[in-house]
């Protein structure tokens, strides 16, 4: 198996009003994902899983994974939601949330706890409106980045989202290693 570096550039349209931030077009992040697969397969690889950390990549991967059939290659990436989605029905407190909320901070109390700072920790949750840091309408002004409630983070929670999202990631790798190749077209 081949690790290839992480793709810092992609797919970040709900972040841009952070200061920093940078997104491409999905367009443009679908089309770097297929290069960079079709760049490896050049040396053999024929089988490719994003370990996908986001929701807003989503789009532009399934893209990726849905392109034409003739390349001979598979593609497949994680889809966090499916993964922690149902844990969280089970466990989580908060009414929604998405970004540095109990889910995440959750998970980071449990995989590297001196990280997180829980004084800091907020509610900040707005249902119907999307992330934002300026006071736009349509979306939630939220200064702190959280969209959720961090408050209610506990390590075993995260230890439970974490034991969920590496099982889903460990099947779904062997379900890519598993499925047959589609026939390459020349």
């Amino acid at each position: 198996m081949l690790i290839a570096p992480a793709l810092n550039y992609h797919f970040y349209p709900a972040f841009t009003d952070f200061p920093g931030s940078v997104t491409l077009s999905c367009n443009t992040a679908a089309a770097l994902t297929a290069e960079i697969c079709e760049s490896l397969a050049s040396f053999g690889a024929r089988r490719f899983y994003c370990l996908n950390t986001v929701f807003s990549t989503l789009q532009p991967l399934e893209l990726v994974r849905q392109r034409p059939a003739g390349s001979g290659l598979l593609f497949t990436y994680t889809d966090l939601a499916l993964l922690l989605d149902p844990v969280a029905a089970q466990i989580a407190e908060q009414p929604g949330g998405t970004h540095a909320d109990e889910v995440e901070t959750s998970m980071m109390l449990h995989i590297a706890p001196q990280r997180v700072d829980m004084q800091s920790a907020v509610c900040d949750y707005h249902p119907g409106r999307g992330l934002g840091r300026s006071r736009v309408p349509g979306k939630a002004y939220s200064p702190s980045g959280v969209y959720g409630d961090a408050t209610l983070a506990t390590a075993e929670k995260g230890k439970q989202f974490v034991a969920a999202v590496v099982s889903g990631l460990l099947a779904d790798v062997d379900n890519l290693r598993m499925a047959p190749l589609p026939v390459a077209m020349s």
